[in-house]
């Protein structure tokens, strides 16, 4: 039976492989699956959203992003290509658009 001493020896030394091991996890993980990437990204944001009204932004825009490309994810498990394309939410600034350009 190994000694508590000898398995903390282990770890210490082993800390660094399992770090590298677990990065090339999540990262093919998050790759195969990029709207889990996107639920990850909109906990983070959310998180951090205190820090100012741009980072409140990118976590809405994230949240919306997760939730209407994981429902498509579900619809094209049904129907097949039914939502072929991810979707991709930008805040803009109403301020930078001409009256001219958007009236009919």
């Amino acid at each position: 039976m190994f000694e508590l001493e000898e398995i903390i020896n282990i770890i210490q030394t082993n800390v660094s492989w399992f770090i590298v091991i677990l990065l090339i996890f999540l990262v093919l993980y998050f790759l195969l699956n990029p709207e889990k990437a996107e639920k990850w990204g909109s906990i983070l944001l959310r998180v951090f959203s205190f820090v100012g009204k741009k980072v409140e932004q990118q976590y809405i825009s994230k949240d919306i992003q997760f939730k209407l490309n994981s429902f498509g994810k579900e619809i094209n498990n049904e129907c097949k290509d039914l939502i072929p394309y991810k979707i991709e939410i930008k805040f803009i600034n109403p301020a930078s658009f001409r009256k001219d350009s958007y009236e009919h």
